[in-house]
């Protein structure tokens, strides 16, 4: 039914976000979805950014409260390590890297 369908389209998005990490544009492709219905969709890394976009930018605010309340500036920062699978997204690591003046990242 409807969660199943839901599910495939989770799994499917997230391919799609993987492979946005490394190429320029994915495909989300589901054969029979809902009574037959396939759905074929190209999306570029410019369109997931922009989707996107209110997270990217509301990454910045835990990062500048955890430099608060350690009472460290970011330029104190010797190294900023990120992890897990969003790490590879590229607006991320530039969003990241921009609150740390430039400062190269250390990934998983």
């Amino acid at each position: 039914g409807d969660a199943h369908a839901l599910r495939r389209i989770r799994v499917e998005c997230e391919r799609a976000k993987c492979a946005l990490s490394s190429s320029s544009r994915a495909t989300i492709e589901l054969d029979g979805l809902i009574k037959g219905l396939d759905l074929s969709l190209d999306i570029t890394r410019a369109q997931f950014e922009d989707m996107n976009a209110h997270l990217f930018r509301a990454i910045a605010e835990p990062i500048r409260r955890a430099l608060n309340d350690a009472g460290t500036p970011a330029s104190e920062v010797h190294e900023v390590a990120l992890v897990g699978g969003s790490s590879h997204i590229p607006r991320l690591q530039q969003a990241v890297q921009d609150l740390f003046h430039g400062k190269a990242l250390s990934r998983s």
